[in-house]
């Protein structure tokens, strides 16, 4: 049997959101860390990571999408910090992947600088 699930906006809290998708039925599910109406990224206290924690394994799989201001291809961004957070923050609450464009070479004389 195949997972089905839905990209959730993150608009209140993640224990929301997974109360969210529980209303759902889903058992999958896929948000961004970051607030949906401020577009800053969410810093969940221990209570609220607790509490996620309760709910996280009625989930067979969870997503989290770094954020589109991550460009890891780029010599000069300095987006790396955030993307080390959310990726900290996905492992901390146990998401199973963390989705990334890789971005574009900006700043590089050679494509493959960029890429590697």
């Amino acid at each position: 049997m195949r997972d089905i699930g839905l990209h959730l906006r993150l608009i209140d809290s993640l224990v929301t959101l997974a109360h969210k998708a529980q209303e759902l039925e889903l058992s999958t599910f896929q948000c961004f860390f970051l607030h949906q109406e401020t577009m800053r990224f969410i810093r969940p206290v221990r209570q609220e990571i607790a509490q996620f924690a309760l709910l996280r394994d009625t989930f067979n799989r969870l997503f989290v999408h770094s954020s589109y201001w991550t460009n890891l291809a780029s010599v000069e961004d300095i987006s790396m910090r955030a993307f080390e957070n959310e990726l900290a923050l996905a492992k901390r609450l146990h998401f199973n992947a963390l989705i990334v464009h890789p971005g574009c070479t900006k700043g590089t004389v050679d494509r493959m600088l960029g890429i590697d």
